[in-house]
């Protein structure tokens, strides 16, 4: 059960949970209705192995998974071909209910990071929020593996924030971006004949006159 302890520690949290809030465990009704299609589904191969009853260890697994979640990872189940023959056990039926960030219309958790650390003047309001979470300074400083690890841990709080009914806030134009959108100006007539008037004095200066 140690392990099941430390997988709940990443969960889905309600909007405005505090951190030391522990997830609430799925409701008695959840958990018999999950029992129940997966009993559907498997028959004898899923009651041999996990009983008729919903178990305490499912249970605590299952904590900070609502049930539309377990919806979700009912549906991602059957289009898994390696349950096609044989049931996921509590902590794979648990990834299963986890929603990505393409599940939400966010980019890939490679291509959040990409936009996170690299050049790019264009960034998913997804990315510009888990970034503000971040200390991006050093983000972009440390070793890549590193980088990617902090990185993907803050973008699945962002997920989890979001799928529990969050909105992500407006992101701001930042100084870089308003300056590359600005249009340039076309030089008036005064400034064009300045500017000639200057190369002028330079090739006077450096070839004696010379055109």
């Amino acid at each position: 059960m140690e392990r099941a302890d430390r997988l709940t520690n990443h969960v889905h949290r309600p909007t405005g949970s505090g951190p030391s809030e522990q997830p609430s465990k799925p409701s008695a009704k959840a958990m018999d209705r999950l029992w129940t299609v997966m009993l559907n589904i498997f028959g004898h191969q899923f009651e041999s192995s996990f009983g008729t009853t919903p178990s305490a260890e499912w249970t605590t697994i299952l904590a900070g998974i609502t049930p539309q979640m377990m919806g979700a990872g009912i549906e991602r189940m059957k289009n898994t071909p390696k349950f096609a023959d044989w049931p996921p056990n509590a902590l794979a039926f648990r990834a299963l209910c986890i929603p990505s960030g393409e599940d939400l219309g966010f980019p890939s958790l490679d291509e959040a990071f990409q936009q996170a650390v690299g050049n790019r003047t264009e960034k998913h309001p997804a990315v510009v929020h888990t970034l503000r979470n971040l200390d991006s300074y050093a983000l972009r400083r440390m070793p890549g593996s590193d980088a990617h690890r902090m990185f993907a841990t803050a973008w699945q709080k962002t997920i989890d924030e979001i799928a529990a009914g969050g909105e992500l806030p407006a992101a701001p134009i930042g100084i870089a971006d308003d300056t590359m959108a600005k249009p340039k100006r076309d030089r008036t007539p005064e400034e064009a004949a300045r500017c000639s008037a200057m190369l002028s004095g330079l090739r006077a200066e450096l070839f004696g006159g010379a055109a």
